[in-house]
């Protein structure tokens, strides 16, 4: 819980800074191009971290997404190593308002092991993406998404998201291989620099992840930063650093964290195309396993139609003539007053020539004087009722005014209220969590004394060559098991001596078995290596079929005719060579059984 208050406080100082020096540069109004910056899942964003920033209303987006790893570790029930793994998906998205987004993802697979080849549909993802509607010059965007997985049982490239494997993939819905309904949210920060045609954008992500009926601390916490450089409008340069682990226990040096370089090209008629790699950071996790895969190449293509760009270009030519039509009014309205002005000075002219007129002209300039007069007051009845209306419309401001700042009051109220609740909920949490904790304890004590108990019951039922094998770690299955010349079948004979073995082996899981063949030299050494190899492994899928728990615990391994027994000149030396034998690869657990 500490780890995740530290992260929380040290996401919050980034956007702080970020904000702060975007905050002092000058913004201008940019034209986006006609293919925005998109991820795999259809929004903004870069190939794995999605933006804060909504399509647009009437944005259209179609995005086809593949992508190449070859499994490198062995890991039951992932795929053996050396698979070669293709996974793709399909991806829609509408932008409903220019807030709100929505959008659908089919993911698929495909892939060949040692001869094996699959593919199928690994699920269905549709989700809500949405932006707070904050004002389009300020640098910081906040938003948040929804989102439900379906997942199909018969979708084996990953496994279902077990906090206590390290399993296969980079994406956790390409295929969950449980069938079931998992639900994600994420929330999402980006901040926004641009100028007239380039720009610098950082996002943001937090999330989490919950597959079929897994409890909600088996679930998965998401983290992702991006760094998204714009240097012209057809050109984007990424780089991610992704995160995945487990929500019950985090680990960011041994759950999967890998990074992202990418680039991606739009075209000015409504297609982009993404290049980028995945590269695999963890080294180990605590059981000492390294990653399934050390990197992923991907590529995406992406199809982005604005619909309402006529819609839009209409009302931008009405607007426009709106002003045009306003400054015209405008300039009539100087042409008057210039007209005004120069009436006021004739008369002026006029007043003064008539004083120096005759004294016929005297009663006439009295009329003249009288009318001047009588305008004058007009006019300033008129400058009285203006002002009087510019006073009235200060007032409506003021009013407007003090309305907005009420608001805004109740909108911080409001804010203070939902932290103390979440403060509230997260302290009992922690109780819940720590009285759970001390019920599990008191269990797994009355669990140890049980398994003391049936430990020692176990230890007088066992039978002569259990007890060899217990305490030298060592079985030879010399004439039980007899495998007819050149053939791998589990002979009949043999079948319910194996029965009985493997159940007998899976009263011991701790420990690790190696299944071992052996021949003799007749043939080639390679022939009698692979024919060994096949004999061992036809044992081991044998047991596991009668005990699948051993999956785990045992492995198989032909050695030929290089550990030989006995002379291979005599038939008898050869027939006690070609054997099998078992191994005990880690004897230091056997004291937990010889105590």
């Amino acid at each position: 819980m500490r780890l995740k208050k530290n992260c929380f406080v040290a996401m919050l100082c980034c956007v702080a800074l970020a904000n702060q020096t975007f905050a002092s540069s000058d913004f201008e109004e940019t034209v986006s191009p006609n293919t925005p910056s998109t991820s795999y899942w259809g929004t903004r964003g870069l190939s794995q971290t999605v933006a804060a920033e909504p399509l647009g209303d009437g944005r259209f987006n179609m995005a086809v997404s593949g992508s190449y790893f070859n499994q490198e570790q062995e890991h039951i029930p992932a795929l053996v190593n050396g698979t070669n793994v293709l996974t793709g998906r399909a991806a829609l998205s509408f932008g409903l308002n220019s807030n709100m987004d929505l959008f659908g993802i089919l993911p698929f697979y495909h892939y060949k092991s040692h001869g094996v080849t699959e593919g199928g549909v690994g699920g269905l993802v549709a989700g809500l993406q949405g932006a707070l509607p904050l004002p389009p010059t300020m640098p910081l965007k906040l938003g948040a998404q929804f989102y439900l997985i379906y997942g199909f049982d018969e979708a084996k490239v990953t496994k279902h998201p077990d906090p206590e494997m390290y399993y296969a993939g980079y994406d956790y819905f390409d295929a969950t291989g449980e069938k079931g309904l998992g639900v994600g949210f994420r929330l999402t920060q980006s901040l926004v620099g641009e100028t007239q045609n380039a720009a610098l954008k950082l996002h943001f992500n937090q999330g989490y992840f919950k597959s079929g009926d897994k409890d909600f601390d088996k679930g998965l916490l998401l983290l992702a930063a991006g760094l998204q450089i714009d240097p012209n409008p057809f050109l984007t340069i990424g780089i991610e650093l992704n995160s995945r682990t487990s929500f019950e226990s985090i680990s960011f040096a041994t759950d999967p964290l890998w990074l992202t370089p990418s680039v991606m090209f739009r075209s000015p008629v409504n297609v982009g195309f993404l290049l980028g790699i995945d590269l695999a950071l963890s080294k180990k996790n605590d059981d000492g396993q390294k990653p399934l895969e050390s990197y992923r190449l991907f590529g995406d293509m992406i199809f982005s139609f604005d619909l309402l760009a006529s819609k839009r270009a209409e009302a931008n030519q009405k607007r426009r003539d709106e002003l045009k039509a306003k400054a015209e009014l405008e300039r009539q309205a100087q042409e008057l007053a210039a007209q005004k002005e120069s009436l006021a000075q004739r008369m002026v002219e006029d007043s003064i020539a008539a004083a120096q007129s005759t004294s016929q002209m005297a009663q006439r300039m009295q009329a003249d004087s009288l009318a001047a007069a009588e305008n004058a007051a007009q006019m300033a009845q008129r400058m009285q009722a203006d002002s009087i209306a510019a006073a009235e419309n200060a007032a409506q401001m003021a009013q407007r005014m003090q309305a907005d700042s009420i608001r805004a009051r109740a909108v911080a109220d409001s804010l203070e209220n939902l932290a103390s609740s979440i403060a509230q909920q997260a302290a009992e949490a922690i109780r819940v969590r720590d009285e759970e904790a001390r019920a599990q304890r008191e269990a797994d004590s009355i669990a140890l004394a049980d398994t003391k108990k049936r430990l020692d019951e176990e230890k007088a039922r066992r039978t002569e060559a259990e007890q060899s094998f217990l305490s030298t770690g060592m079985l030879t299955l010399d004439n039980s098991v007899q495998f007819q010349s050149g053939k791998t079948d589990i002979p009949h004979n043999a079948r319910p001596y194996l029965t009985i073995l493997a159940r007998m082996l899976a009263k011991y899981p701790k420990l690790k078995i190696e299944i071992g063949g052996h021949s003799d030299n007749i043939g080639g050494l390679q022939a009698n290596m692979n024919l060994s190899q096949k004999r061992a492994e036809s044992v081991f899928l044998f047991m596991v079929g009668v005990e699948p728990g051993l999956a785990n615990s045992l492995s198989a391994k032909g050695y030929g005719p290089t550990v030989p027994k006995a002379d291979n000149n005599t038939a008898a030396g050869r027939q006690i060579n070609r054997r099998i034998e078992l191994k005990v690869l880690n004897p230091e657990v056997l004291q937990e059984y010889n105590p």
